[in-house]
């Protein structure tokens, strides 16, 4: 059967706003292209990162300014399944800049 497995971020990272990170995740027998979400409140609400990109294990993200301590990120099949979301919440803090 297909999986995906979110890798990154995936329980307690502090990533913060504006600068680069790596979403990444393990996967088989997918489609070849996932689309990626975050919520900052964990769970309830989800916004795209992008729609549909190749499933090559990463996808580089520039934090958005939204600081939240129950940041989740799912990363799902462009087909509709399967799906992988972070085990636990990670963080997003301001810039210090």
């Amino acid at each position: 059967p297909a999986s995906i497995a979110v890798t990154s971020p995936n329980s307690g990272e502090i990533w913060q706003v504006g600068s680069s990170y790596n979403i990444t995740w393990i996967s088989s027998g997918t489609s070849g292209t996932v689309g990626i979400e975050y919520s900052t409140n964990n769970g309830t609400s989800w916004t795209s990162i992008i729609a549909s990109t190749p499933d090559d294990g990463s996808h580089s993200w520039i934090i958005p300014n939204a600081p939240s301590t129950t940041c989740l990120v799912r990363v799902s099949d462009t087909d509709g399944s399967p799906v992988d979301i972070s085990n636990a919440v990670f963080s997003i803090t301001p810039s210090t800049s």
